[in-house]
């Protein structure tokens, strides 16, 4: 039997559960409160409901949310995984400077913006107050004031790194390191080469330790992700743990409960929707936001081409669809959805996912924006990089894929919103 097999029969006899405690009669535990579980969901997921239910109306439900919660986790530890490669990279190139191992280290920096972008999902309950962005996503870079920090005299330690100001940590801070504004390779390694120069040394420890700062701040934030719950939830239904993560990376159920990260941090199942939902509509108000100001929509219409995001590594096209795709991802119930990578993880069938949910609910809701969700996709991945040229030479392609990322987040906000019966704070229905 599969890993996703057992997972499903696990949360199959859980949804009996949930059915015996509220809408039917049989005895909790019992072996015909799991038989009748099956065909009781069966006939559930063939009749409609109204965009007044809650989520956790019925067994449906409990199936697609521990399996959105699974693809938020198998996120969540990817970019963790990602960070400790990210420093062995960085670690490999300093030890031996060379054209080969600085591209090694560009693609593990572009895997770990990737795994950084793909789980933007992951700031609900008590997770931005880890202010993970601060630490490892922040951007613009400040290169006078790591250039200086380089130069200084300061021991370079993890816990320093992370205790300094977002400007001068985090992916774009390597960026700054590992792409020279002037293109120059061959003077970028020299100036990485401790043999030359002690003023070397300590720039590739700088990157080294920004690397180690990400990776500690993962560490630390990974203990608040997997933490105790903080509620008893009552119709939360517990799910498998995470069945693609390794064993080193698994949530530990003693911490969490039987509940998959981040579902013990809610005291129901409505309460965690909302607040993925939202985070959900945020994110493409940032993305469409990374079209917007470069297109001068923030500026009466003058184009700021300094304010696209990556351009050193020409990674900007590429941060907008890995965006896009960590919310499909949560959609379909498929962490391996890549928009930028080929699919090479070993995974079963897709989960049962936050699609499912509306879908239970709205066909007509699923069925748009799965189409919003997939033009928006194809509209930035049609922008060719290096972006700033394509928005001198050719703006109506920006702007297309700008509308096109409008009209998936005026369907989350509107639709996917009243399907689930979500309330929206303030700042994710505030666009531009």
């Amino acid at each position: 039997m599969t890993f996703y097999k057992r997972w499903r029969l696990g949360v199959g006899l859980l949804a009996a559960l949930m059915v015996a405690g509220g809408c039917g009669t049989r005895t909790p535990g019992s072996p015909d409160a799991a038989a009748g579980a099956d065909s009781k969901a069966a006939e559930s997921e063939a009749s409609a409901l109204t965009a007044t239910d809650t989520v956790a109306t019925r067994p449906g439900d409990a199936r697609a949310l521990g399996g959105l919660a699974i693809v938020l986790d198998l996120q969540w530890q990817s970019l963790g995984r990602q960070t400790q490669a990210l420093g062995k990279g960085l670690a490999a190139l300093c030890a031996s400077p060379s054209a080969g191992r600085l591209d090694d280290a560009r693609r593990e920096w572009q895997l770990t913006r990737r795994a950084w972008m793909e789980a933007q999902l992951h700031e609900i309950g008590p997770m931005p107050r880890q202010r993970l962005k601060a630490q490892m996503g922040w951007w613009p870079a400040n290169p006078e004031r790591i250039e200086a920090l380089i130069n200084g005299d300061q021991p370079l330690t993890p816990a320093f790194v992370a205790g300094q100001g977002s400007t001068v940590k985090g992916l774009y801070t390597l960026e700054h390191l590992l792409w020279p504004a002037d293109g120059d390779d061959a003077a970028l390694l020299q100036g990485l080469d401790a043999s030359v120069a002690k003023a070397a040394g300590r720039r590739c420890l700088y990157g080294a330790t920004v690397s180690e700062a990400m990776a500690l701040s993962w560490t630390q934030a990974n203990a608040v992700w997997t933490g105790p719950r903080a509620a008893e939830a009552p119709d939360l239904a517990a799910t498998a743990p995470s069945p693609l993560a390794s064993p080193a990376s698994a949530s530990p159920a003693s911490a969490s409960g039987s509940f998959t990260p981040p579902l013990q941090h809610f005291a129901s199942s409505q309460a965690a929707i909302n607040a993925l939902v939202n985070r959900m509509v945020f994110v493409v108000q940032e993305l469409d936001g990374m079209l917007a100001k470069p297109l001068g929509r923030r500026t009466g219409g003058t184009p700021q081409p300094e304010a696209a995001q990556g351009t050193s590594s020409q990674s900007t096209v590429a941060t907008i669809a890995d965006g896009l795709c960590g919310i499909k991802a949560v959609w379909i119930g498929d962490r391996s959805a890549h928009c930028t990578e080929p699919d090479t993880a070993d995974h079963d069938t897709p989960f049962p996912a936050l699609g499912d949910l509306v879908r239970a609910r709205s066909p007509e809701t699923a069925d748009h924006i799965d189409g919003t969700l997939a033009a928006a996709i194809v509209a930035v991945q049609a922008i060719p990089e290096p972006f700033t040229r394509t928005l001198a030479d050719d703006p109506a392609r920006l702007d297309a894929a700008f509308q096109a990322l409008k009209a998936l987040e005026r369907s989350m906000a509107t639709e996917l919103v009243g399907a689930l019966g979500i309330n929206l704070t303030f700042n994710a229905n505030d666009g531009d």
